[in-house]
């Protein structure tokens, strides 16, 4: 099994890298560093120590990132071995409930599991290992690894993620024999998933409450229109729940593609369309359900502005389309767009029309650990005439 270097160099932090550490924030950002920081390596590990030669904790450091410094522990004990163990251990026990549910989900969610920069999802006995950073690879992969050895996984993968810089895209056979693709159970809902090409680890895992939430809804007769569809699951789950007519709009043709393979349905209708475009055209339809899922269309805190602007045309076109009484799902995928402010803009872009009903929560397997690690919203709007439809 391949082994991290716990061997540590020391560190003294400025003051207020010094208060984020106490406070248990997991990063220390470039801007709360010293240029003495400088000359480390990527991934090295540090000891971190106040001006009173006091140790706060440990970290890895990175000289790519904003974030400078990922606090792995807290404490004057260095991390071991066997309390990385215990961590992986901690983090895939708290998922057992969800197993009742569903053979996919999220295994290690990164900071909000006290493993920085680590995502490891699960499809069926396949593990697949996500890094954010160069600087944690070595430690992903072990961690990676010692889930495989407690879950017993036939087969593990490790992907690089779009949004990371300077590195190679693609996928990596780390232990067994990759399929390209394999179905999941999802509560009453099976569906598909493409490992080798899909979004994210292969799947939005994290839409799992909304594909829930449709399936609970009263959707019988009516019609959704699904926008950035991806591979059509949460089309699924609106069929599930009773709608005659779903259309799917997404810009990738890999994406429309497998959905058409693997998830076409009676009902089911497929648009291949860049949907901040197709918004824009005079709408010929209207349904009683639209779902708006962009991507994350927010890189910096300086791009929110324009991100709202993005928004604010997404739910003009949206509304559009939905008929009187409908029910408009919004979502957002990004932390540099706080929940509050989302909200609040969402509010204003749909008002008079329509109004907040409910907030879906995280789900149990992306618990949201610190502010910044709060990046999915999903919030449901109606009318009155809408509440027979909404459960």
């Amino acid at each position: 099994m391949l082994s991290p270097r716990f061997q540590t160099r020391r560190y003294q932090l400025k003051k207020q890298a010094v208060l984020a550490v106490r406070r248990r924030h997991p990063w220390v950002f470039r801007s709360q560093l010293s240029s003495a920081a400088n000359p480390f390596p990527a991934g090295q590990w540090l000891r971190l120590y106040d001006h009173g030669n006091e140790t706060l904790g440990f970290g890895i450091y990175d000289p790519h990132s904003v974030v400078g410094i990922r606090v792995l522990k807290t404490g004057s004990h260095a991390p071991t071995r066997d309390w990385l163990w215990q961590m992986v251990h901690t983090a895939l026990t708290r998922r057992l409930p969800l197993y009742d549910e569903t053979d996919a989900l999220r295994l290690i969610h990164g900071e909000n599991d006290g493993l920085p920069g680590i995502v490891l999802d699960r499809y069926g006995d396949v593990g697949v290992l996500q890094t954010y950073s160069a600087s944690v690879d070595t430690l992903g992969r072990y961690v990676a690894a010692i889930a495989r050895e407690q879950l017993g996984l036939r087969a593990l993968a490790w992907r690089v993620p779009a949004k990371r810089k300077h590195s190679e895209r693609g996928i990596r056979t780390l232990h067994g024999t990759l399929p390209s693709a394999l179905q999941i159970r999802e509560a009453e809902l099976n569906w598909h998933v493409p490992l080798l090409s899909g979004q994210k680890g292969g799947a939005f895992l994290d839409l799992r409450g909304l594909r829930r939430w449709l399936q609970r809804q009263n959707l019988s007769g009516k019609t959704v229109l699904n926008l950035f569809s991806n591979t059509g699951t949460l089309g699924l789950s609106a069929l599930n729940a009773g709608a005659k007519h779903v259309l799917n709009v997404d810009s990738s043709a890999s994406a429309i593609e497998f959905g058409i393979e693997k998830h076409s349905q009676p009902g089911m209708e497929w648009k291949q369309a860049d949907a901040f475009l197709w918004l824009r055209e005079p709408p010929e339809t209207q349904y009683d359900v639209v779902i708006v899922d962009p991507p994350q269309i927010v890189s910096s805190v300086s791009k929110v502005p324009a991100a709202l602007r993005t928004y604010s045309a997404l739910h003009s076109g949206a509304l559009a389309r939905l008929k009187p009484g409908g029910i408009l799902v919004t979502c957002c995928c990004s932390s540099r767009l706080t929940r509050n402010v989302f909200l609040d803009a969402a509010r204003s872009d749909l008002a008079p029309t329509l109004k907040l009903q409910t907030v879906l929560e995280p789900e149990k397997d992306h618990p949201v650990g610190f502010a910044e690690g709060d990046y999915l919203k999903i919030a449901v709007f109606s009318t009155k005439e809408s509440g027979k439809l909404l459960v």
